[in-house]
């Protein structure tokens, strides 16, 4: 099994409790769905787990992520599980991320980007020597423009068009890739839709943790269970 968490603002304690009520042998990965914004080392506030389960970890970014440098700093000892725009195979089933949001003074579709690349803009408004530190959670053009391995799952911070609030674009990327399941935080509600052609999209509340089976891959509609919601 997946264990899939949303914004967690620095408060593990949902995501450690749901992890507890399972034989660690029995999952295959446990993904947060950014804004971790942890006051401590990652792996430190994710101690409980054990090495056993730290090693099969991962994160996306979200944009409170970058509202401290300290919220940064403490992702690095974790940073190679940083899943941002990388492909990973986990109990069969392929997983990509992609960190952050989109912002205005960037690109913010279905505007055109005022910049492509994080190479173009450091041409221009370096901090030293490193891009302004909101930016390391921003969605550039590059990010889904790369070379991409096909996936199952997409985990995104920022909601896909599907969302009152989202975006359109994520829904494009997600159909080139072949993306069954879509799952994001940031709005902090507990939501379900589908984007054609029968993509499933799954929004995580705020600490909220979802228990995710890749039986569900061939079965969209099964129940998943969910804390602080009714499976």
């Amino acid at each position: 099994m997946i264990i899939l968490a949303g914004d967690c603002h620095g408060d593990f304690r949902e995501v450690l409790a749901t992890v507890a009520g399972y034989s660690p042998d029995t999952i295959a990965g446990i993904f947060f769905l950014g804004d971790q914004t942890p006051n401590r080392p990652l792996e430190q506030e994710l101690a409980p787990l054990g090495t056993q389960l730290l090693a099969r970890t991962w994160f996306i970014l979200g944009n409170h992520d970058s509202d401290h440098p300290r919220f940064l700093r403490n992702h690095l000892g974790m940073w190679d599980h940083h899943l941002h725009n990388k492909v990973i195979t986990v109990d069969g089933v392929r997983m990509g991320g992609v960190s952050g949001i989109f912002r205005k003074d960037i690109w913010y579709p279905p505007e055109k980007a005022l910049w492509q690349d994080r190479t173009s803009l450091g041409k221009h408004e370096l901090f030293e020597g490193q891009l302004p530190l909101k930016h390391w959670t921003t969605i550039f053009p590059e990010d889904l423009a790369a070379p991409w391995e096909p996936m199952d799952i997409l985990l995104t911070h920022e909601a896909p068009g599907s969302h009152a609030y989202g975006f359109d674009v994520l829904d494009h990327f997600a159909r080139r890739r072949g993306v069954q399941w879509i799952f994001h935080g940031h709005h902090h509600e507990d939501s379900m839709g589908t984007l054609a052609p029968g993509i499933q999209v799954v929004g995580l509340g705020l600490c909220q943790c979802m228990v995710w089976d890749p039986s569900m891959l061939t079965h969209a509609h099964a129940a998943v269970s969910r804390s602080g919601s009714v499976t």
